[in-house]
């Protein structure tokens, strides 16, 4: 009767015949050599395993095998000091037999709100070079926008060419995204990276086109979740956290948004609190440093009209004349708006990265109640010849485990013959 073998090589079932028995074949394929298995050792084997065998383990007197000079929780099996009543970290309580009602996770929620806010000023002055990096992009942005626009407006109300400003409206729009883009790709970073468990975002990459891609997201996601619900924005920290997952359907379905905010109400209502604490003090620094701009240009322009007051006086002639000196005072106008919105896009920002932090911080903590995805399974591609050979594979193995149990049944059916 032929004996199956496998070619420890090339992994090929083969068909010995049955006088090669105790001796060694080559492989057809790989002329790797195999040994061919005799059968009798698998018959002693199995008469062996009728006797009763002493187990070392007898003999061993395993009452005496505990270490009690260690105390162990009897819920998670963490080790405990000797004093200790209650177990670290799952609360077990050992004379109450119960876990306590504070458990690792009420721990941690309190961590939550006493240092959320801590955390996220600590996060936003680590990453200040991220917080003038987002002035200048915005800044940039807004020019743009703003120059599209007059230029639309102009060639509409001026020039007449209708396809001039259809350009300057589409490239208003773009620019218009890059500013939503940025700020939608820094929270949801910021939220992959405390969710993460870290402090530091490293080296953040500026992508014109990923930033462009996530502005028309977001007015998507803006026009879609305004057709559902109005109650969206209130919903805005739980979607913002599904955003940043690899499942993101969550933070498009609004209705089921809304659930799953009224669901974590209190952390929800905890973050509108750091938002309205972070955009007032926004609104006060940014007034602060609208008046000293404009003390700025003012001075500026109380000093040229004294130039100009003086040179009438003395009969002295201005250089270049007026047209050069509104070009100077347009300049100055420009670049002091630039200042401005430079400055106030750096405070905007900061209060930004406080509370997207905080954001990250509550998804990390509420993970479970959000019902956040944090990672699907990975799907590996096979070849459609690949996987015909581990079907076929399969089959001769299944095949083979067949035909040994059959053989076994016979040679114990002889056994007991004899």
């Amino acid at each position: 009767m032929p004996v199956k073998v496998r070619c420890s090589g090339c992994k090929k079932v083969l068909n010995a015949p049955d006088k090669a028995r105790g001796k060694a074949i080559k492989c057809p394929s790989c002329e790797t050599r195999i040994r061919v298995p005799t059968g009798a050792g698998a018959k002693r084997a199995r008469a062996a395993a009728r006797k009763p065998k002493e187990d070392i383990l007898d003999r061993l007197d395993l009452s005496q095998a505990e270490d009690t000079s260690v105390q162990l929780c009897p819920k998670c099996g963490t080790e405990m000091y000797e004093d200790d009543v209650e177990c670290p970290e799952c609360g077990f309580d050992l004379d109450a037999g119960k876990v306590h009602k504070k458990t690792k996770k009420q721990k941690e929620i309190q961590k939550f709100y006493r240092t959320a806010w801590k955390d996220s000023w600590k996060f936003a002055k680590k990453h200040f070079n991220l917080v003038i990096r987002s002035s200048i992009y915005w800044t940039i942005f807004l020019v743009l926008m703003l120059g599209f626009l007059v230029l639309g407006g102009v060639a509409v109300v001026r020039w007449d060419k209708i396809p001039v400003a259809v350009f300057a409206g589409a490239m208003a729009l773009v620019s218009l995204c890059g500013i939503y883009g940025w700020w939608w790709f820094m929270w949801v970073e910021v939220i992959k990276v405390t969710m993460g468990k870290k402090d530091d975002m490293g080296k953040v990459p500026f992508d014109i086109f990923l930033v462009l891609a996530l502005g028309v997201k977001f007015i998507l996601w803006y026009l879609a979740a305004s057709i559902q619900l109005s109650l969206m924005f209130f919903a805005l920290p739980v979607v913002m956290a599904h955003m940043a997952m690899p499942v993101t359907w969550r933070g498009w379905a609004m209705p089921v948004a809304i659930k799953i905010f009224f669901k974590n109400f209190k952390p929800a209502m905890f973050w509108w609190l750091s938002a309205f604490v972070a955009n007032l003090a926004t609104l006060v620094v940014s007034g602060i440093i609208a008046v000293l701009v404009w003390l700025f240009m003012g001075s500026v322009f109380f000093a040229l009209a004294n130039a100009m007051k003086f040179a009438v006086d003395e009969g002295l002639e201005l250089p270049g004349g007026d047209r050069e000196l509104g070009i100077v005072v347009a300049v100055i106008v420009a670049v002091c708006y630039v200042v401005l919105l430079i400055l106030q896009f750096a405070v905007t920002a900061f209060a930004g990265l406080f509370m997207m932090r905080v954001n990250g911080l509550m998804a990390k903590t509420f993970a479970k109640d959000l019902e956040l995805v944090t990672r699907i399974k990975e799907k590996k591609w096979v070849s459609k010849t690949a996987a015909r050979e581990e079907r076929k594979q399969a089959k001769i193995e299944a095949r083979l485990a067949k035909e040994e149990a059959k053989r076994a049944e016979e040679e114990d059916d002889d056994d007991d013959y004899d």
